[in-house]
């Protein structure tokens, strides 16, 4: 191997090495960025809404459950049991 050679080589190894070790710092730069960084202000409220909405379609997919229960029930010519009275006095206005 000629000198020429021996420093296309060391610097090739060294270009390498500096784009490698600089991509490794910008990282770690960026990582502890995002960990300093404070929470956004209106995070917890945004937090809360998709809850809140997520709770909804939870109550509404049961409610749909339900009404197909109902629906399978009479399409199988099952009557729905009759609700009970309650028998109240009368009462003078």
């Amino acid at each position: 191997m000629d000198s020429r050679t021996f420093l296309i080589a060391i610097l090739g190894l060294f270009t390498a090495a500096s784009f490698i070790v600089w991509t490794v710092a910008r990282a770690v730069v960026r990582v502890r960025q995002l960990r300093t960084a404070p929470p956004q202000p209106d995070l917890e409220v945004r937090l809360e809404r998709i809850e809140s909405a997520v709770e909804a379609i939870a109550i509404e997919i049961e409610r749909n459950g339900e009404r197909q229960r109902f629906t399978a029930r009479l399409a199988k010519g099952e009557v729905a049991p009759e609700p009970a009275r309650i028998e109240r006095p009368v009462t003078p206005h």
